[in-house]
């Protein structure tokens, strides 16, 4: 009932205006956002922090200062870059076994067709070279070349 009110307010109050009165932009935002029942601010004033900056901040202000000192410590470092060394090694493992399981059934592993692939693009850049080559050689008038001297 209140937010009726406030908007027959709000109507009554700019029917009462002329036209020709000069309503100022701040006005016309309150009025606007009123009439909408909007809950953010009017031009003007400041506007609240949206609402994923703020539980950000707050989850920031918490985990930050436990974060810092355990990422600090040279024991947590020395762990998590073991830990990254023995999966590296764990993948470059697999990547051997998957490699050798599939030469057993006679199937090319990715490094076979990595290769294939490089050989592919070397050829093509040599077939684009001799192209370059041919369409020179066409290009240009051929050379007369110097009569057979007579044998004498």
């Amino acid at each position: 009932m209140a937010n009726h009110v406030e908007r027959m307010a709000v109507l009554h109050t700019l029917s009462c205006r002329g036209r020709d009165s000069a309503i100022d932009r701040t006005s016309v935002t309150n009025v606007i956002g009123r009439l909408a029942g909007s809950t953010t601010p009017a031009y003007g004033q400041k506007m609240s922090q949206p609402l994923w900056k703020r539980v950000f901040d707050t989850v920031e202000r918490g985990s930050g200062p436990v974060l810092t000192r355990t990422l600090s410590n040279p024991d947590v470092l020395e762990m998590m870059t073991l830990a990254v060394a023995v999966r590296r090694r764990a993948e470059s493992d697999l990547a051997g076994l998957a490699r050798r399981g599939l030469h057993l059934f006679n199937l090319p592993a990715g490094t076979d067709i990595s290769k294939v692939s490089h050989q592919v693009a070397g050829l093509e850049r040599e077939i684009r070279q001799l192209n370059r080559r041919i369409a020179e050689l066409q290009s240009t008038p051929p050379k007369h070349e110097a009569k057979e001297e007579t044998e004498s």
